[in-house]
C-alpha cells in the first residue's frame, strides 16, 4: 500500500491514480485563474513542489513585482502558500512557495507538453548547476541544493553531475550519520554509473562509502564485499592508489569477524603497495 502503519503517506504520487471525482476537483480550482497566472504555476511546478521565485523570475522571465502579483492571486485561490524567505541562491534573497496540496502541482505539471518539461527542467539545471559550482570554494554547499539539483540532473540525463552531486551528497549525510539518506545518495551514483556506462571513479568512491557505513552498523559480510568492489573498481580507474583504502577496509572488516589471518594478509597486502 502506500500508507505507512501510522497512516502517512509513503508512496510516489506519480504512481497513484487520482479517483475522478478528485480529479474534477483540482481541475475546476485550477481552471478558475486567468491563463497568465495558469502558465505561471505550470512553469513553477518543473522546480518542485516548493518553489522559488529566484528560479521562477528565470524560467517564466517575469518581473519580480508582476510574478509576486499573480502568486497573490494564485494564494487567495488556495492554490499555493507562502513559506517564507530564504538566501539560497546566488547569496540573494528570494521568496519560497509552495502547492498547496500535491495533486494540485501534479495536475498543473501533467498540463505541461513533454518537450516544455524538457524544456522547463533543463533551465532548472542549469540555474542551479551555476550555483553550485559558484559555492565549490566555499565549502557552503548543501544537501538541499544538492537534492534540488539531481532532480533536474537526473531528468535531462546529465549522469556525470548526478554521479559527482549525489557522492558529495552522500558524504555529507554520513558526516551526521543520517544512513537512510546517505544509502539513498550512494544508489543514485551508481544508477546514474550504471546509465552512462561509465564513471569507474565516483562508483568505486560510493561503493566504498557503502563499506564504511555498513562497517559502522556492523554488517561486516556486506562491507567486505563492497570494499572488494571498490578495490577492483579503483585499480581499473584513473585513481588506482585509492585501492589500499578499500584493501585495509577489508582487512579491518575481516578483524571485526574473528578472521585474523585473512586480516592479516590484507593488512599486510596493503602495506606492499
Amino acid at each position: 500500500g502506500h500508507l505507512s502503519e501510522y497512516g502517512t503517506f509513503v508512496g510516489d504520487y506519480n504512481t497513484v491514480t487520482i479517483p475522478a471525482t478528485a480529479l474534477a476537483v483540482v481541475q475546476e480550482r485550477t481552471r478558475r485563474l486567468d491563463d497568465g497566472t495558469r502558465k505561471l504555476l505550470m512553469y513553477a511546478t518543473a522546480e518542485g513542489e516548493e518553489f522559488t521565485t529566484y528560479v521562477l523570475e528565470r524560467i517564466a522571465k517575469r518581473e519580480p513585482m508582476e510574478l509576486l502579483d499573480e502568486l497573490h492571486a494564485a494564494m487567495g485561490m488556495g492554490l499555493i502558500s507562502e513559506r517564507g524567505t530564504g538566501r539560497l541562491y546566488a547569496n540573494k534573497t528570494t521568496g519560497i512557495f509552495g502547492f498547496s496540496h500535491a495533486l494540485f502541482h501534479k495536475a498543473l505539471y501533467d498540463s505541461l507538453f513533454e518537450t516544455q518539461k524538457a524544456h522547463l527542467h533543463q533551465q532548472c539545471y542549469e540555474l542551479l548547476r551555476t550555483e553550485w559550482d559558484r559555492l565549490s570554494e566555499t565549502k557552503q554547499r548543501t544537501t538541499t541544493l544538492a537534492t534540488k539539483l539531481l532532480t533536474h540532473a537526473e531528468k535531462c540525463e546529465e549522469w556525470q553531475a548526478v554521479a559527482e552531486v549525489a557522492l558529495e551528497a552522500a558524504k555529507e549525510f554520513w558526516k551526521t550519520f543520517n544512513e537512510e539518506e546517505s544509502l539513498a545518495m550512494i544508489g543514485r551514483v551508481i544508477a546514474a554509473c550504471d546509465a552512462a556506462r561509465d564513471f569507474d571513479v565516483p562508483r568505486a568512491e560510493a561503493m566504498h562509502l557503502r563499506g564504511k557505513i555498513n562497517v559502522l552498523r556492523g554488517r561486516y559480510d556486506e562491507a567486505i564485499d563492497n570494499f572488494r568492489i571498490a578495490e577492483t573498481l579503483f585499480r581499473n580507474s584513473p585513481a588506482m592508489e585509492r585501492a589500499v583504502e578499500a584493501v585495509n577496509g577489508a582487512a579491518w572488516s575481516f578483524m571485526q569477524t574473528s578472521q585474523y589471518d585473512t586480516a592479516l594478509a590484507e593488512s599486510s597486502r596493503a602495506l606492499s603497495e
